[in-house]
C-alpha cells in the first residue's frame, strides 16, 4: 500500500510521509549523510556546497539535463546494494525498516518530502558521480556535462530518464524518452 499525493496538474508525490515519519527521516538523514561519498557531484544537498559553486564549475559548451521523476524512479534493490556497500548492513536494514514502516512495498521509489531521500539519492548515484568527476556537475537531479549522450545513457541504465535544457533556466528542448519497462537487476 503506497501513500501518494496527487497535486493539481496531475503531478504525483511519491509516498508522502506523515510528520512523525518526517522526524524519523531527519534522524536517518544524519546517519546517511555520513556515508555519502566525498566524490558526490551534488552541490544541492551536500554541506558546504551550493549553486554558486556548481555554476562556477560548468564549462561554456556543456549541456543541461534534468532527471524526470527522479525519486519515484529509484530502483530499490540497487539502492540497498549501494547502501550496504557504503554504509554497512546495519544502516541498510534500518533504512529498509523505515521504508517498510512507510508501507513502501514497491520496488521503486524514494519518499518525497523526507529528509532521508536526498542522501539516499546521492548514494544511489555514487558510482556515476565517481566516474564523472571533473566532467559533470550535479545540483540535486539536474546535470551539466560536455558529453550528455554518454551520461544520459548511463543514467538510463539506472532507470533514470532525462530531458535536455538549452540552459538551466529554460524549458525542455525535447520530452523525456519512454521509461524502460523492465530494468536489469544489479548486484
Amino acid at each position: 500500500m503506497s501513500r501518494n499525493k496527487v497535486l493539481e496538474g496531475g503531478r504525483i508525490l511519491w509516498i508522502v510521509p506523515t510528520y512523525a515519519e518526517q522526524q524519523r527521516a531527519k534522524a536517518l538523514k544524519v546517519e546517511l549523510d555520513r556515508v555519502v561519498p566525498a566524490s558526490s557531484l551534488d552541490h544541492c544537498h551536500v554541506r558546504g556546497r551550493g549553486l554558486a559553486l556548481a555554476e562556477s564549475k560548468i564549462r561554456p559548451a556543456w549541456k543541461y539535463m534534468d532527471v524526470a521523476n527522479a525519486f519515484p524512479s529509484i530502483y530499490l534493490p540497487r539502492l540497498w546494494t549501494e547502501l550496504r556497500r557504503l554504509g554497512g548492513r546495519k544502516l541498510e536494514l534500518r533504512t529498509r525498516r523505515f521504508f517498510a514502516d512507510l508501507n513502501n512495498d514497491e520496488v521503486y521509489g524514494l519518499p518525497e518530502g523526507a529528509a532521508s531521500s536526498f542522501p539516499l539519492f546521492n548514494i544511489y548515484l555514487a558510482s556515476v558521480d565517481a566516474r564523472w568527476a571533473g566532467n559533470a556537475v550535479r545540483y540535486a537531479d539536474n546535470w551539466a556535462t560536455g558529453n550528455s549522450t554518454r551520461l544520459r545513457k548511463e543514467l538510463l541504465d539506472l532507470g533514470l530518464t532525462t530531458m535536455y535544457f538549452v540552459n538551466r533556466r529554460s524549458t525542455p528542448t525535447q520530452p523525456p524518452p519512454q521509461h524502460p519497462a523492465a530494468r536489469n537487476e544489479r548486484q
